[in-house]
């Protein structure tokens, strides 16, 4: 009895023994289908019946054979559950789940609250999207987050050339912005005709109006959080593209299927239509002013973001932007 108890046990031993040479880890994150939002406390039931939980960003690692592929069930409190195959040639999953409507009891319905699209706590607006911003910030002269922003309840502005928006009445320069955790006081181009952030820069936004974490302390009227875009651990991706007053491009590259960067930058392009105007006012008298200008309008701006991920429990990210603008005129 004891030789079979001793071969048993040898045998489960070298069965996950060869489990373990022959596997990989593999990197699935759950998100909103309809936000892009990280969905933290997803639940992963993996091939074997092992259990994981998605980290404050959304991702999981999970561990599955290297030599076939394998099914897993993905699952979230209010969302429809979903499946994922795993390949033997892909590393890192992106899975969107999509709002089941609404659970049903015996004598009760509960109607699932979309996050972001109504007030989950007092204080609080509507978060914005990447979907929502694609619509209404990459619009009119300059492309600019605060396009979206203004839409937004108990936000007030004047309109034309101005960017400041006012918060429940108050003013605007009252209004603290942050991208990625880090507090920006002046967040705004030409002394506030639009902001620094670039709708192709911008993941997702939040504007709080009321309650919000007390390391703002300098905020009074409101505090809109910014979270930058992050690259693609697996695909390099090159855009580019071009508006009435501003081009804009992006660069993203893996580091080594754990991480990687991404390079967004903006410029503008007045000084060559101010050169052909003042080059016309040698023409014609009605555009003599236009000798006036010393500098032509300008934008350059630039945002560097990345990330990469050296276990489960240690990811390094990092967000830097670096932007300037001006404009001269003499009389």
């Amino acid at each position: 009895m004891d030789y079979l108890k001793n071969t048993a046990a040898f045998a489960v031993f070298f069965y996950l023994f060869a489990v373990s040479l022959f596997a990989r880890n593999v990197e699935i994150t759950v998100e909103d289908a309809d936000l892009g939002l990280p969905l933290e406390g997803a639940q992963i039931l993996s091939w074997d019946g092992s259990r994981y939980t998605c980290d404050r960003n959304g991702i999981a690692i999970v561990f599955v054979p290297e030599d076939r592929q394998v099914l897993v069930h993905v699952s979230y409190p209010g969302y429809e559950s979903s499946s994922l195959i795993i390949t033997t040639t892909v590393n890192s999953y992106v899975l969107g789940l999509r709002l089941s409507g609404f659970m049903e009891g015996r004598e009760l319905v509960i109607e699932a609250a979309r996050p972001g699209a109504s007030e989950t706590r007092t204080g609080r607006s509507v978060a914005v999207g990447s979907y929502e911003i694609s619509r209404s910030a990459e619009i009119g002269i300059i492309e600019d987050l605060m396009s979206s922003i203004k839409l937004l309840p108990g936000v007030g502005y004047t309109g034309l050339f101005n960017a400041l928006p006012s918060i429940r009445g108050g003013d605007p320069g009252d209004l603290t912005a942050s991208l990625d955790g880090f507090y920006i006081s002046m967040p705004y181009h030409w002394g506030g005709g639009f902001s620094i952030f670039d709708p192709r820069m911008v993941q997702s936004a939040q504007l709080s109006h009321g309650v919000f974490s007390v390391r703002y302390g300098n905020t009074i009227s409101g505090l809109l959080e910014v979270q930058a875009k992050r690259p693609s651990p697996a695909e390099t991706m090159f855009e580019i593209g071009a508006g009435t007053s501003a081009a804009n491009f992006s660069l993203s590259f893996p580091l080594a299927d754990n991480g990687g960067l991404l390079f967004i930058g903006r410029i503008t392009y007045y000084e060559p239509i101010v050169w052909l105007m003042k080059e016309l006012s040698n023409h014609y008298e009605s555009l003599e002013p236009v000798q006036s200008i010393g500098t032509a309008p300008y934008i350059r701006s630039g945002t560097l973001s990345g990330n990469y991920r050296f276990n489960g429990d240690l990811e390094l990210q990092a967000t830097g932007f670096w932007g300037m603008d001006g404009v001269g005129a003499h009389y």
